[in-house]
């Protein structure tokens, strides 16, 4: 997919779910909450789910409370939402669980 085409897509997406690799190093977890507050700055709805909560010497990190564990997002997600994989080491680690 061209940058023009992902482009298009966040524009006119409404509701976005962001998350990464397993085991997030602090550049993943720096990517998913810049994405998402620049996406809100845009009156988008975003969720920011990992495998895990973030550790605590990332909880520095501006706006790190957006990120949830998987298991306590008790979101509901419709079809027309879009999801954002950020940083991703192979597609396994990902879907490990």
């Amino acid at each position: 997919m061209s940058l023009t085409k992902i482009v298009q897509k966040i524009r006119a997406g409404r509701r976005f779910l962001i998350s990464t690799h397993v085991n997030p190093d602090p550049d993943a977890l720096a990517s998913e909450l810049a994405l998402a507050i620049f996406l809100r700055k845009m009156g988008k709805t975003v969720f920011v789910v990992n495998e895990d909560t973030i550790p605590a010497r990332f909880k520095f990190l501006p706006r790190s409370q957006l990120i949830t564990k998987m298991n306590q997002s008790k979101m509901r997600l419709p079809s027309e939402n879009s999801l954002l994989i950020l940083r991703t080491k192979p597609l396994q680690l990902i879907l490990e669980r």
